[in-house]
C-alpha cells in the first residue's frame, strides 16, 4: 500500500487515480478512495472516499520519516476548530492503521459546500464578490476572537455551505490561551490580504475596518500604514518563493523532466492538449546556425490560435536558447502573479539537440487589443480614457520596481491596450536587480523618446511616470 501511495504524484490530480483502493477503517468499515483532492509528494495525500454512510474525506500520512508528527499536527489543529466552536468538518476517525503501516484522518464531507476560492473564480458580480469577502473576514475575525491562528490562511481553506463558512486544514493551526490582540491580528490579517492581494489590495483600509467591526474595535490611525508595510514584506517573500517554483509541479502547473528535456504545462489555462503542443514543438521548422535571433509567430492547433516564442539555441553563451526560453516563462508567470497582464503562458518545452544546445518553444494564448501608439492616436477615445491607460501603465511599472524587476528595453509596439488595461509582450527584456531605480529611469527615457511622434502620449505618460516616482520631475512640470 505504501508503494501505491508513493507512486501517486500531483499529475494524478488532473487524471483518475491510477489504482482506486479500499481500506478498512475502524468504526466505518470499508472505505474506497478514488478521487484525489490534494497531493504532497511522498508525504500526504487527501482523497474523497466512499463509505457505507456516504462520502468522506480521507487524509493519509505515509512518509517514511515524520508521518506521526504530520498526523499529530493535523489532528490537533482539526480538534482546535471543533473545541472552540468554529464550524469545521467533524472527525470520524484519527489514528494509526497497523494493517497498512500509516496514519489516517477521516473527516466529514461537506455535501453542497463550495470553496471560497471557487466561488470567487465563478462570479464576476462585484456585489457577490464583496459579500463573499465580507463573509471570509467575519470567519477570520471569529477564529482570532477564539484564540485560533491559521498560518496557512487563504480562500482554499474555507468552504461556504448554506450561508455558513467552515474552516479546513488543521495542519498549520494553533490554539492560543486567549483571543489574539491587535498586533497579532494585524500580522495574520496581513497574510490573508497578501495571499489574495488582487481581491483585498484595492482597499486595504475598508477591509481592515470591516475586520475591526467584527472584533468590536476602533480603528487606530496608524493601523493601515503598519498593515500595508507588512503586506508588502510578505508579498516580497512570497514572490521570491514562487519564483523558485515556476519550473516545478505546483498549483496549476505540471512539470516533466528527462535527459535533455524539460516541459512545464499549465493545465488550467491550456486550451490545447499537451501532446499536441509537444508535437508542434518537435515538428516546427528547423533553422541553421546563422539564425541567432528569437522569433514570435502564430500557429494553429486543432482550430485554436496560439502565439509561440521560439529560440534555435545557437549564438554566444552556453545553452543560450534554453536560458532565454526559461527566463520568458518565469517572468510571464511572475508578472501575472503580481496582477500585471501579459500573454497567458500555456507551456514551456525545451529539448536538447546537442552539447549545450536546445530547441525551445514557449506557447501563449494570442494577444488581442490595440497598440499603445494607435490607442493614443485615435480621435474617438476621450482624454480621460487615455489618462486611465497611462495611469495603469505607470502603476504596473511601479509594481515591478517594488519587486526588483525592470525592463532593459521597453518599446511602445510591445505594449497592447485591451479593455482599458495594458498588456506587456516584451517578456524577453525583463531583468531583476536589487536596486532598479536607475535602470527604470534609463529605460523609460528611451521609451518616451520613441513616443515623440505622438506628443499627447508622451506628455501624459511622462506625467504619470513622475507621479509614481519612476522618473524625476523636470523643471517646469509642476512637480516638487
Amino acid at each position: 500500500m505504501r508503494d501505491t501511495l508513493g507512486g501517486i504524484t500531483r499529475e494524478h490530480k488532473v487524471q483518475p487515480c491510477p489504482v482506486p483502493f479500499r481500506m478498512e477503517i475502524p468504526g466505518l468499515g470499508g472505505v474506497t478512495c478514488s478521487e484525489i483532492f490534494e497531493v504532497y509528494d511522498r508525504k500526504r495525500i487527501t482523497f474523497r472516499g466512499v463509505s457505507g454512510s456516504g462520502n468522506v474525506v480521507v487524509k493519509l500520512f505515509f512518509s517514511k520519516r515524520g508521518a506521526r508528527r504530520h498526523w499529530k499536527r493535523s489532528d490537533r489543529g482539526s480538534r482546535v476548530f471543533l473545541q472552540r466552536g468554529v464550524p469545521a468538518p467533524g472527525i470520524l476517525f484519527s489514528g494509526y492503521l497497523p494493517a497498512y503501516g500509516f496514519y489516517a484522518i477521516v473527516l466529514e464531507y461537506l455535501e453542497g459546500g463550495d470553496g471560497l476560492d471557487r466561488v470567487m473564480e465563478g462570479t464576476s458580480d462585484p456585489e457577490k464578490r464583496t459579500t463573499c469577502l465580507d463573509t471570509l473576514i467575519s470567519a477570520v475575525a471569529k477564529q482570532h476572537s477564539r484564540g485560533i491562528i491559521q498560518k496557512d490562511i487563504h480562500m482554499g481553506n474555507f468552504v461556504m455551505r448554506g450561508g455558513e463558512v467552515f474552516s479546513l486544514d488543521g495542519d498549520l493551526v494553533r490554539g492560543m490561551p486567549g483571543a489574539l490582540d491587535r498586533k497579532q491580528s494585524l500580522m495574520h490579517v496581513a497574510w490573508l490580504f497578501a495571499n489574495h492581494f488582487d481581491a483585498f489590495g484595492s482597499d486595504v483600509q475598508a477591509w481592515w475596518e470591516a475586520y475591526c467591526r467584527n472584533r468590536g474595535w476602533v480603528v487606530n490611525g496608524n493601523d493601515v500604514g503598519m498593515l500595508s508595510g507588512e503586506i508588502l514584506r510578505i508579498r516580497r517573500r512570497n514572490f521570491s518563493k514562487t519564483m523558485g517554483k515556476v519550473f516545478r509541479t505546483w498549483g496549476p502547473y505540471l512539470a516533466r523532466k528527462g535527459k535533455g528535456f524539460l516541459s512545464v504545462y499549465d493545465h488550467h489555462s491550456a486550451i490545447v492538449a499537451y501532446d499536441r503542443l509537444l508535437e508542434l514543438s518537435l515538428n516546427r521548422p528547423r533553422r541553421g546556425r546563422g539564425d541567432h535571433g528569437e522569433v514570435f509567430r502564430e500557429v494553429c492547433a486543432d482550430g485554436v490560435r496560439l502565439l509561440v516564442h521560439s529560440s534555435p539555441g545557437y549564438g554566444p553563451g552556453p545553452a543560450r536558447g534554453f536560458w532565454s526560453a526559461c527566463r520568458i516563462w518565469k517572468y510571464a508567470c511572475m508578472l501575472r502573479w503580481l496582477g500585471i497582464r501579459t500573454p497567458v503562458p500555456v507551456a514551456l518545452i525545451c529539448r536538447g539537440t546537442g552539447v549545450l544546445r536546445y530547441d525551445c518553444s514557449v506557447f501563449f494564448r494570442p494577444v488581442g487589443g490595440e497598440g499603445l501608439c494607435g490607442f493614443f492616436r485615435s480621435g474617438e477615445i476621450s482624454r480621460e480614457d487615455k489618462g486611465s491607460v497611462a495611469e495603469r501603465l505607470a502603476g504596473a511599472c511601479a509594481t515591478m520596481k517594488t519587486f526588483g524587476l525592470f525592463f532593459s528595453r521597453l518599446v511602445p509596439h510591445e505594449v497592447v491596450v485591451s479593455n482599458g488595461d495594458v498588456e506587456f509582450c516584451g517578456l524577453d527584456a525583463i531583468g531583476r536587480a536589487t536596486r532598479a531605480d536607475r535602470r527604470w529611469a534609463r529605460s523609460l527615457r528611451a521609451f518616451l523618446g520613441e513616443c515623440g511622434d505622438v506628443p499627447e502620449m508622451r506628455g501624459v505618460l511622462e506625467e504619470e511616470f513622475q507621479k509614481k516616482g519612476l522618473l524625476p520631475y523636470s523643471p517646469g512640470t509642476g512637480g516638487s
